[in-house]
């Protein structure tokens, strides 16, 4: 095998070593939305067809249900180590998504940084749904950069599918999803033409739709109305809530205020068939309270991006480094954000106007606004940003390589000005004059 071979296999061994302490260290009970994802797994283990009517869909708990009857009911370990090879063939995904968009040197400054990602990897030992997001979030964008994409009818397919699954995975990406939708079917109608391009979207959301299925056949079937996603939530509660600075608990139960556990308990004490009026009051209150309180709205709404995209604490529950870990995390995180928006720059400034045909580019620049304009006005639990944080690790490999080139050829310049000053080339006056004195001298 190559160096490089070589260099690769260490990588990613040293990548599976890496989660494997990290998630064997994080907190073992089955507790809050794990045990809501357990549970439900329980349920299609039972031969029952599980659906939720106001928060999840049930992508996660079908995972967990394989994983179950494969190595029994909530067998931490082997979720755990289900999670780490998903996780590590993420990083694979990735490298090959970067080495397609950008160069092998870039690919490899990505796959180093997603693969030592302390965020992502301890992510691995919860059971949680961020480590299949994840994978699927990578999967699609794999999928997008593949040179035949534009015009090959089971790329097309296979991204529907996968957009569908990871829509039962995380309902949070609803709209994201058909606004993306919307700009591919847009761009390849209008590159191939009406009959070509519409053929290819057709092909899309017939796949979308097939991994979507179960949503709606059971939404159906026990609501008796279509939906993909979870037919009540709590919006309008979360969003009233945003007139009042709190922070959800992740590792610091303190955060929380009165007024959220009473909007929440009263919540889900309300019947199904409730709930809908329920929200709408909450509707009339945000709106009625709203005209007189916006500044106090805006700013929490802008601390909850904040929140969003800070990163204090490896674990969500318990911690057990924190709060020893909480400066280190946080500027390792800044740093992340940091290469990435050079990544993002980069890109801009070498193909200007030609990125807006790049669909990786537009997947990621929406994605991120789509998290920071829309998340914070329903969550400000940091995790919630961490099915983008693969992203962040491809456009930031790109930055590492665009400042070290910055670096390389700035010391390459400062080196040829030393060896001018020292001894000028033949070809410059300087360096006629100093032979022709030279001469003189022998003379």
């Amino acid at each position: 095998m190559t160096h490089k071979s070589n260099l690769f296999i260490w990588l990613l061994l040293g990548g599976l070593v890496f989660r494997l302490i990290l998630a064997f260290n994080a907190y073992n009970p089955i507790v809050f939305d794990a045990k809501g994802y357990s549970d439900f797994a329980m349920q299609f283990l039972r031969g029952q067809w599980p659906i939720d009517c106001c928060a999840k869909n049930m992508g996660y708990s079908a995972f967990l249900a394989g994983i179950y009857q494969l190595f029994g009911v909530e067998n931490l370990t082997a979720v755990r180590l289900v999670h780490i090879a998903i996780d590590l063939a993420s990083a694979l995904l990735l490298y090959q998504t970067a080495k397609k968009l950008f160069s092998q040197k870039a690919a490899l400054f990505s796959f180093i940084i997603y693969v030592f990602n302390p965020f992502t990897a301890a992510f691995t030992g919860l059971v949680l749904a961020e480590t299949v997001s994840i994978f699927l979030v990578i999967l699609l964008l794999f999928i997008l950069s593949r040179s035949g994409f534009r015009t090959h009818a089971a790329l097309w397919f296979a991204f529907g599918v996968t957009a569908g699954l990871l829509l039962f995975t995380r309902h949070s990406f609803y709209y994201f999803l058909f606004v993306f939708f919307g700009i591919l079917g847009i761009r390849v109608i209008w590159e191939i033409g009406v009959v070509r391009g519409g053929k290819l979207v057709a092909l899309l959301l017939a796949g979308f739709l097939f991994a979507s299925s179960y949503s709606l056949i059971v939404n159906y079937k026990t609501f008796g109305k279509v939906s993909l996603v979870p037919l009540y939530n709590l919006k309008y509660e979360i969003i009233y809530l945003n007139f009042f600075r709190w922070k959800y608990p992740e590792v610091e139960f303190k955060g929380e205020i009165p007024e959220y556990g009473q909007v929440v308990q009263s919540y889900w004490n309300t019947p199904v068939e409730g709930k809908a009026a329920h929200s709408e009051k909450y509707k009339r209150m945000l709106l009625t309270r709203l005209p007189g309180e916006w500044r106090t709205f805006l700013s929490n709404l802008a601390m909850n991006v904040v929140w969003l995209w800070d990163k204090d604490h490896l674990y969500t529950y318990v911690d057990r480094w924190y709060p020893w870990d909480q400066w280190p995390m946080r500027i390792l995180n800044i740093g992340l954000i940091g290469l990435w928006a050079i990544g993002i720059i980069r890109e801009i400034g070498e193909k200007r106007k030609k990125v807006l045909g790049e669909p990786v580019f537009l997947f990621s620049v929406l994605l991120f606004f789509y998290i920071t304009i829309l998340f914070p006005l329903l969550s400000n639990e940091s995790r919630h940003t961490l099915v983008y944080y693969p992203i962040l690790s491809l456009w930031a490999g790109s930055g590492v390589e665009f400042l070290i080139s910055l670096l390389s050829s700035s010391g390459q310049d400062r080196g040829s000005r030393l060896q001018y000053s020292g001894s000028p080339p033949a070809s410059t006056p300087l360096r006629r004059e100093a032979s022709q004195r030279g001469e003189r001298t022998r003379g």
